[in-house]
């Protein structure tokens, strides 16, 4: 579809009216301001919450884990398709 002046023009206000209203954002900062609304993000703690179901295979990857509550309070690491927590 070939697009007229008209829409172009208009495309290009919209581009320049967005890109206006982009703020940078600080990265090195752990909390955000973001129009009325203040962020706190805890990267250490994310982490952690993110890791809880895997385990590392080293050189950064990972591999899912069962994760299920053993009975001495410990998560089992056996793989997700464990046989002793996962009944099908």
């Amino acid at each position: 579809m070939v697009q007229t002046r008209n829409q172009i023009g208009q495309q290009n206000n919209l581009m320049k009216d967005f890109e206006s209203s982009i703020q940078p954002m600080d990265i090195s900062k752990q909390v955000t301001t973001m129009g009325d609304f203040e962020l706190t993000f805890d990267f250490d703690d994310a982490s952690r919450a993110w890791k809880l179901n895997k385990k590392s295979a080293g050189s950064g990857t990972y591999h899912y884990i069962c994760g299920a509550i053993k009975k001495d309070g410990s998560r089992c690491q056996n793989p997700t398709h464990c046989r002793i927590h996962n009944k099908l």
